[in-house]
């Protein structure tokens, strides 16, 4: 039903009106990759200077799972 509806007003919506009903939701997920960036960078600071390593790294030393 959810489907249905949101194709139905997907095709009364024209082509260049798309980018302008998405800009809310593509600058809300920028500003979630920039937060958990940012929570990264903070979490892999207190662990350098505490000279431990996060829990993730331990377990997966190739890269560091938030």
């Amino acid at each position: 039903m959810l489907q249905t509806g949101l194709h139905s007003w997907l095709r009364r919506v024209s082509p260049e009106g798309i980018p302008q009903l998405l800009r809310p939701v593509v600058d809300e997920v920028a500003g979630l990759t920039e937060e958990r960036d940012a929570l990264k960078n903070d979490i892999e600071s207190l662990c350098l200077s505490s000279g431990s390593r996060p829990a993730a790294a331990q377990q997966h030393p190739s890269h560091l799972v938030l």
